[in-house]
């Protein structure tokens, strides 16, 4: 497979990645749709609230051939709301 764009990782640092987000990539890619919630730093001691959501990307006979990942600031939503 090749990879389009940047990696997880960059996104939410390698220990992250490492201790919680790739085993969740793995599900994706073996076909399970994945939907949590974590908090990350945000700079003078907050937090933010980030939605992350994998989905698998499917060839036409079905085959998972990658995934497609969605992060979403929860706490700038609510913001604009």
């Amino acid at each position: 497979m090749e990879l389009i764009g940047p990696h997880l990782s960059e996104f939410i640092g390698e220990e992250r990645f490492a201790e919680c987000a790739k085993h969740k990539l793995d599900a994706c890619f073996a076909g399970d749709q994945i939907d949590y919630t974590y908090e990350r730093s945000a700079g003078s001691g907050g937090s933010r609230q980030v939605r992350c959501r994998m989905s698998p990307l499917r060839d036409a006979g079905g085959t998972v051939i990658g995934a497609l990942l969605v992060m979403e600031d929860l706490d700038r939503l609510s913001q604009a709301a």
